[in-house]
């Protein structure tokens, strides 16, 4: 095998070595001499030189620190004492050095030499820089180093060397990149990088290293993930949660306040309604005893004036009888009367008795004409009642009259009770949409949008609500339109509101959890809501023209913007004769151009404003302006109401009236009876001539007689009547005074309930509902509160005032003048409105920080940290491989092979480990955060172990603990390793359980072995290069058969190995070596070589 050889080595002002030539031997070399004689430091340029590798021999440097580690400086300026700061070439005497490192290889392919070399150039201030350069077809012989004048010489700088050698100069990296190709590597940046760690590894390897500590030291490479951009991301979501969790607290705090104010609303409306329901029961009991009172008073006044007109008549007929007793006396005094005068007599009683009845009767049937023909006139009715006293109309035709009437009172009763029931119905939808404007103003009062009317909506944000809780997802599933903060020209409202319609209230969620939120509206009873896939919106970019209709909202969170930007965002707002100009246009009045079409959005469908803290104000007052007009109608329907109810009434009345027992042949009768009084009073008459001058006192006895007890009973009967009279008289009056009363009472509870509607109208409203169910037996409770009852609410209204003032008094504590809220349960709008205004203005925009900070730091924590270590794994594991190749070619008597596994079971590493799987397999490298597609996980658990790293990269970072950062950041902990040993002794055994192994002795020669594998990869991948490997105090532990092991083992790959070590290594190394190289320390500034020995 043909190979690149180092031939030679000139040091020129290199610490203690000034114009030194050091031959090497074409396979192994030994730099020998006591310690701190300078043997490392020839490596060291070497190393330098040839790679570029500052970091300097740290076997030997290992204790040295601060100003006693070795640098450029150090070695050109020769520092000879670190703690006093002195140097063999000080600053004050040279304040220039130029230091020359020059190598000499031999080709042996192309039989011919290079010298690649470097010049340092070091300034007063011990600034170094370097100049590399390459010379073909050169030998050190060929360079000259110096410029002699006057018997001196002085070291040349770079441009001099240029000059005087005719060579070019390069900087570092085109000079070591240059180097590597004439040294047959021809390896690049990245390559050289891993070079240099693996010359200088096995030049420093600690023999006494465990495993685990070998391979991270030695084998693999240090990959260092700079965590500053991880460290600043979450310290900059504290700083943001800190002022998020103030706020939130705030936000609690005005929650537990509102809440309060809930528990009082609904306390106080408990005693409301009861306090509306004492009034109302008062009220209608007294309207029903006003409603009885009033009957028996209007019975009274029928008796009253049915007596009143007996009485007319008795008093008449004692008059009459009077004067007839008066007379017939006066007649008895004069003359004689018989008997049969004194039958007729007794008979014309008789029949004027029935005379007085059949008047009673006619007088009846007089009253039913009168009323009956009232009620038609009044009813505007098209009907009259003939006179039912008219003796000559027959009782068939005033039978047929009465019947028809009642017939027609029938049809008219009827027809009252529908329209009654009509009127009913109107009052109540009416009254029922004054209710539902009630409830909107009540609403506004307390500065909330009224979304009652979207029962769907608002069900399925409930059931994605709870879902997020039961998840312990600290976020909440929106109405679009709640993120809108303010229209900026109210002009546009109608025709903004009224183009989005339903998508106003469409369903919001961040943008992480829509496949949580998906689920939810999968199994949902309210599947035709629409859920907005803020997943697939968020990946969107969308077009927004300049004069776009969406530049007319104010929107603070970046989803719901991305959202209204995809309705509104090519939608130009334009001028009413603009529109038809484009595609998509709209004017403030309301004319739309889409579709190819124009035509004008309808106003009259919006029912509410649901954009931007304003739209409350607005649908207040309209909800105050349509309430008047309804109340008004109101108004007008219960007049309406009242008056069908009086017709109602009366129509009862008269059908009453009209069922009692009338007689239609009384006047009929009575135009016969009096047919007969007057031929009795005839026959009396001819009697009387008849009989005038023989029975005439007899007749007129009796006639006396008859007259008197007439007159008794005419008198018995007018004191019972009067009597009855002034009974009902009075009892009329005092019912009349009852009454009287009894409207005042009416008029203090209408009053009263009045009072309590205006303050209090939906309570008002729904107690006269709850109670009317309740007195109709339609429902059990609605009953006023027992007095029990009563006094528990009422102490429970007064623990709830105490509640609200003591939570607005701790929420004022600590805060600036002009940020206080007044105390009190009058003040819930104001407190809801803080809230409103803190949740949709402060709350969004440390939101939309947070949310963007977060993100930015869960994709630094994917990408430069988890991936980044799952890639330096996968690369490590195939470096590994490599070797493992690499050691079973290796000619020797003993095998070795890595066993390397990713760490397992619960600890932190495996858990970020399984992390990095994840994202790997599932392609979420740019996603958030989320294991919920790990097969085998189910949503709770995908988040629990989503919240675990976290969890586990917050605790890192937050404990502020660099060792410990650094412990997470570098990829070699994720691994468990171990070497097996095969041999004709052993089979698969495990290094770290071989003899030797704790105290160094047993891992030696694998460890050398392992990485001389590392070097001859690369090495052997090339047909000819150098094949250079540098020892540093070798085989410390070793035997010397071992050590004669490990030398036939170079030997065999033919590495070109130069070895360091004391001089009691002479009879073990030494003598297998091509070349023993001394160096000798004459002083701290000066080191020289001794008598070089070369061998065959």
């Amino acid at each position: 095998m043909s190979k690149i050889i180092l031939k030679q080595v000139y040091l020129l002002n290199w610490y203690g070595f000034v114009d030194k030539t050091i031959p090497i031997g074409n396979s192994l070399s030994l730099i020998t001499g006591e310690n701190e004689c300078g043997k490392s430091t020839v490596l060291d340029a070497i190393k330098y030189a040839f790679t570029g590798d500052t970091d300097f021999n740290k076997a030997s440097s290992a204790t040295r620190v601060g100003a006693g580690r070795r640098t450029l400086a150090s070695y050109t300026r020769c520092l000879i004492d670190p703690d006093t700061r002195k140097y063999a070439r000080p600053s004050s005497s040279h304040p220039n050095v130029y230091t020359h490192i020059a190598l000499e290889y031999y080709n042996e392919l192309y039989d011919s030499y290079f010298v690649l070399g470097v010049i340092l150039e070091t300034n007063s201030s011990d600034n170094v820089d370097n100049y590399w350069y390459a010379l073909e077809n050169k030998t050190l012989k060929d360079i000259s180093f110096f410029n002699e004048s006057k018997g001196k010489k002085y070291v040349l700088s770079s441009k001099q060397f240029r000059d005087k050698n005719g060579v070019g100069i390069l900087n570092k990296n085109s000079g070591i990149v240059k180097f590597m190709t004439m040294t047959g590597l021809k390896l690049q940046s990245e390559g050289i990088t891993k070079y240099q760690r693996k010359l200088k590894s096995i030049m420093t390897y600690n023999p006494e290293a465990k495993i685990q500590q070998f391979i991270k030291e030695s084998v693999l490479e240090d990959k260092n993930i700079n965590l500053n951009k991880l460290k600043e991301a979450k310290e900059s979501i504290d700083e943001i949660t800190k002022s998020f969790e103030v706020l939130e607290k705030e936000i609690n705090e005005l929650d537990a306040i509102l809440q309060a104010f809930n528990d009082y609303s609904r306390v106080n409306s408990r005693l409301i309604k009861d306090d509306a329901k004492r009034v109302y029961k008062d009220l209608l009991n007294t309207s029903k005893n006003i409603e009885l009172n009033m009957k028996k008073i209007n019975d009274n006044s029928f008796e009253i004036n049915r007596l009143s007109d007996l009485l007319i008549q008795e008093k008449s007929d004692k008059e009459r009888k009077d004067i007839e007793l008066r007379n017939a006396i006066h007649q008895l005094n004069q003359m004689d009367t018989t008997k049969a005068i004194q039958d007729e007599k007794d008979k014309l009683v008789q029949l004027n008795a029935k005379a007085v009845s059949f008047i009673e009767k006619i007088r009846a049937l007089d009253a039913l004409t009168r009323q009956v023909n009232e009620f038609s006139n009044n009813m505007v009715l098209d009907f009259r009642l003939s006179n039912l006293s008219d003796p000559n109309i027959p009782s068939s035709i005033k039978n047929n009259e009465i019947n028809e009437f009642r017939s027609r009172i029938d049809q008219l009763l009827e027809g009252l009770n529908r329209e009654r029931y009509r009127l009913e119905t109107s009052i109540e939808k009416v009254q029922k949409q004054i209710i539902d404007f009630d409830k909107i103003i009540m609403v506004c009062d307390k500065n909330l949008l009224d979304y009652s009317r979207l029962p769907n909506q608002l069900g399925l944000i409930r059931e994605i609500n709870n879902k997020f809780k039961e998840l312990n997802i600290k976020s909440e599933a929106k109405f679009s339109s709640s993120f809108v903060i303010e229209l900026k020209n109210e002009e546009w409202r109608n025709a903004i509101e009224t183009f989005l319609g339903v998508h106003r209230y469409s369903i919001l969620v961040e943008p992480e959890y829509f496949h949580i939120a998906n689920k939810v509206i999968d199994n949902s009873q309210y599947k035709y809501v629409e859920l907005v896939n803020t997943e697939l919106l968020c990946r969107k970019d969308f077009n927004v023209v300049d004069d776009s209709l969406l530049h007319q909202l104010e929107i603070r969170n970046e989803t719901a913007k991305k959202y209204f930007a995809y309705w509104l965002g090519r939608i130009h707002a334009v001028k009413i004769d603009d529109v038809p100009n484009y595609e998509n246009a709209i004017s403030k009045e309301g004319k739309i151009s889409r579709n190819m079409a124009v035509t004008f959005l309808n106003f009259k469908k919006l029912e509410f404003y649901c954009l931007g803290e304003n739209a409350i104000k607005l649908n207040q007052d309209r909800a105050i302006k349509q309430k008047s007009l309804l109340e008004a109608q109101e108004k007008k329907l219960l007049e309406e109401r009242r008056i069908i109810s009086s017709k109602v009434t009366s129509t009862k009345a008269i059908n009453q009236f009209m069922n009692k027992e009338y007689d239609l042949e009384s006047p009929k009768n009575h135009s016969l009876n009096q047919i007969e009084i007057y031929e009795c009073e005839n026959r009396i008459r001819k009697l009387e001539e008849a009989l005038k001058h023989n029975k005439e006192y007899l007749l007129l006895n009796e006639r006396i007689s008859e007259i008197d007890s007439k007159l008794k009973a005419l008198n018995k009967s007018i004191e019972v009547n009067s009597k009855n009279k002034l009974q009902f008289e009075f009892e009329k009056e005092t019912l009349a005074s009852t009454n009287n009363s009894l409207k005042i009472k009416k008029g203090d509870y209408e009053k009263k309930l009045d009072n309590l509607s205006i303050d209090y109208p939906t309570a008002v409203r729904e107690a006269k509902e709850e109670y009317d169910r309740f007195a109709e037996g339609k429902r059990e409770t609605g009953d006023v509160m027992i007095a029990s009852t009563r006094l528990r609410t009422e102490t429970e209204k007064g623990t709830c005032e105490r509640s609200i003032t003591n939570k607005q008094s701790v929420y004022n504590n600590g805060k600036r003048p002009e940020e206080l809220l007044s105390v009190g349960v009058e003040y819930e709008a104001v407190y809801r409105k803080r809230k409103n205004r803190l949740e949709v203005d402060n709350f969004e925009g440390i939101k939309v920080k947070l949310a963007t900070q977060t993100k930015k730091y869960e994709e630094i924590f994917k990408n430069e940290f988890v991936m980044k270590i799952k890639t330096n794994i996968e690369e490590a594991q195939t470096d590994l491989k490599e070797i493992n190749r690499q050691l079973k070619k290796l000619q020797f008597t003993t095998t070795y092979q890595f066993d390397v596994k990713n760490v397992t079971g619960t600890s932190d590493y495996a858990r970020i480990l399984e992390y990095a799987d994840y994202l790997k397999k599932t392609n979420r490298i740019d996603d958030q955060i989320m294991l919920g597609a790990i097969v085998g996980y189910d949503e709770k658990e995908a988040t629990k172990r989503e919240e675990e790293i976290k969890e586990i990269v917050n605790r890192v970072i937050s404990k502020n603990n660099n060792d410990l950062l650094n412990d997470f950041a570098d990829y070699r902990n994720y691994m468990e390793y171990e070497v097996i040993v095969n041999n004709e002794e052993i089979s698969n055994g495990r290094l770290s359980k071989l003899a030797g192994y704790n105290s160094g002795a047993g891992t030696q020669i694998p460890y050398t072995i392992i990485l001389s594998a590392a070097l001859a990869i690369i090495y052997n991948a090339r047909q000819n290069s150098t094949r250079l490997v540098f020892i540093d105090e070798p085989f410390e532990k070793m035997s010397d058969k071992n050590i004669k092991i490990m030398l036939d083992f170079f030997k065999t790959q033919e590495f070109q190995v130069i070895f360091c070590a004391p001089p009691n290594k002479l009879d073990s190394i030494g003598k297998e070596c091509d070349a023993i190289i001394p160096i000798k320390k004459i002083n701290k500034g000066n080191m020289i070589l001794g008598a070089i020995r070369f061998y065959e």
